[in-house]
């Protein structure tokens, strides 16, 4: 495990933790009612439109970046970074517009449960908040620029402005009203998108107004994009779906929200740390034909990954209630919204290590420019988890829906991974699978002694300060196991950690 991955994950809990903060202020301002519904919706719903398309441009940009750095130069590079980026932000004008001329129709397709009272504000927040497309994809190819150049902090830091903006829109809403929040979504997309430039900028990309459909190398991307672009699609019609689903419940897409944020926490911290940093090197490496490396990397990236996701979601499964009550309920946020938040959150946590999973595997076949399996495996995936979704959620409410997602995502990693040991020709499956065997062991060690601890505590002392208790033994637990056992991904950490003070 490189260093540069400590540091992110440790600058991605502070990041998380604010935007943590960011959604206590709005929970304890609004509860979980109509308001909420529209601030969240408006928030994610760019992204998950739009993802479609941004998976597709920015996944194979890393990739094919690269190639043309060290076939044609850097000139080359950044002039073919400039055409994806112009013809990202023109389809995103597009999408932007069409959606503001046409938001009730759109509404209506995508929350067609949605009360009245829901839609007085929805309506209005999507008209604004949808034109926070034209800033992601500035974000998000620059932010690929950036990982290339191994600059893999800056876009980590951009989250703090973001949620001290987004923060600042609640409060003041408070005073002056809620049709000021999505202007705050837009201001704080539109700060992000100028920073990144900025730094961007200082890593040698220069900006130039240059659009060519023709250009090869944009043309070979766009064909590797149409598989990524069926894949994304069907995520993004996953999460559609399950907030349609939620929408005929009131509070129901802010539970959703709120239990994939406190499990994103985990997913984002570590997971986007370890991608970051695994996918520009494994690309290279797959680039310069030196499978060895890209072998080493994959294992290495799957193993610390799961040293720190598996351990979270045993703990996140046990501790649900405490870690729901601690983060959510205050304020208009009330006992018996805790209550259905709780078993929400619990059902969204049994997939955790399957999200993670999935998103990491993924990278290494569009690595290998290879788009079209995961794209099969992501169709089944979100079928099923539609299928589910319709029925689990018919039979135990809202938490069917987070169960159908762990349950399919659960399915679609199996199916992956076991397709991505075809890529390498010297992948030590037996070894990665005694390493994972190490790694489940000590997390189920940990879970015994975090629940009896908790238990234990909460006898004696406030739900508060069991909660801490028990979270600060499990990392106690769980860490002298994984040394016991000899866990190979810390075992290197600790030599390179003693070699560096040497």
């Amino acid at each position: 495990m490189k260093r540069i991955t400590i540091i992110m994950m440790l600058l991605s809990v502070f990041s998380k933790l604010f935007g943590f903060v960011r959604e206590i202020v709005l929970s304890n301002t609004y509860g979980a009612g109509v308001i909420t519904d529209g601030f969240i919706y408006a928030y994610n719903l760019p992204g998950t439109l739009f993802s479609v398309i941004v998976a597709a441009f920015v996944t194979g940009f890393i990739p094919m970046f690269t190639r043309i750095e060290k076939e044609d130069g850097k000139e080359e590079s950044i002039k073919f970074a400039n055409n994806v980026q112009n013809v990202m932000l023109l389809i995103a004008i597009v999408v932007s517009v069409l959606v503001f001329i046409f938001t009730e129709q759109f509404l209506a397709m995508l929350v067609p449960h949605a009360s009245e009272a829901a839609l007085v504000y929805l309506l209005p927040f999507v008209k604004v908040a949808i034109f926070t497309l034209i800033f992601t994809c500035i974000i998000q190819i620059m932010t690929g620029f950036l990982q290339i150049r191994q600059a893999f902090i800056v876009p980590l830091l951009l989250a703090f402005p973001m949620n001290l903006i987004l923060i600042s829109f609640i409060v003041i809403s408070k005073s002056v009203g809620a049709n000021i929040l999505p202007y705050g979504i837009l201001l704080a997309y539109a700060t992000q998108a100028i920073l990144i430039l900025w730094f961007a900028y200082r890593k040698g990309f220069k900006l130039k107004f240059y659009i060519n459909f023709k250009d090869k190398h944009l043309q070979t991307m766009l064909l590797l994009a149409v598989p990524l672009i069926i894949g994304s699609a069907t995520s993004s019609i996953g999460g559609l779906v399950n907030q349609a689903l939620a929408s005929g419940i009131e509070g129901g897409i802010s539970h959703i929200g709120y239990a994939t944020k406190i499990g994103g926490l985990i997913e984002g911290v570590f997971g986007l740390a370890i991608v970051s940093v695994m996918y520009p090197t494994l690309a290279s490496a797959v680039a310069n034909n030196d499978h060895e490396k890209a072998s080493h990397e994959y294992q290495n990236a799957m193993s610390s990954l799961l040293l720190f996701i598996v351990p979270c979601m045993v703990g996140m499964t046990l501790l649900a209630q405490p870690i729901v009550e601690f983060v959510y309920m205050r304020g208009e946020f009330g006992a018996d919204e805790a209550a259905v938040l709780t078993n929400v959150f619990r059902t969204y946590s049994l997939g955790l290590v399957s999200y993670s999973l999935y998103g990491l595997i993924a990278k290494v076949f569009y690595s290998f420019q290879n788009t079209r399996t995961p794209m099969i495996i992501s169709v089944g995936n979100i079928t099923l988890q539609i299928i589910l979704g319709q029925v689990l959620s018919r039979l135990i409410g809202l938490q069917g829906i987070t169960l159908s997602m762990a349950i399919s995502a659960t399915v679609g990693v199996i199916a992956i991974f076991i397709a991505s040991i075809k890529l390498f020709n010297n992948l030590d499956v037996r070894a990665l699978s005694k390493e994972i065997s190490k790694i489940v062991i000590s997390a189920l060690i940990m879970g015994v002694a975090v629940l009896a601890i908790y238990t234990g505590a909460s006898t004696v002392v406030s739900a508060t300060v069991s909660l801490l208790g028990a979270i600060m033994a499990a990392v106690v637990v769980y860490f002298v196991s994984i040394y016991i056992l000899k866990v190979n991904v810390v075992t290197e950490l600790i030599a390179n950690f003693k070699r560096s003070r040497g």
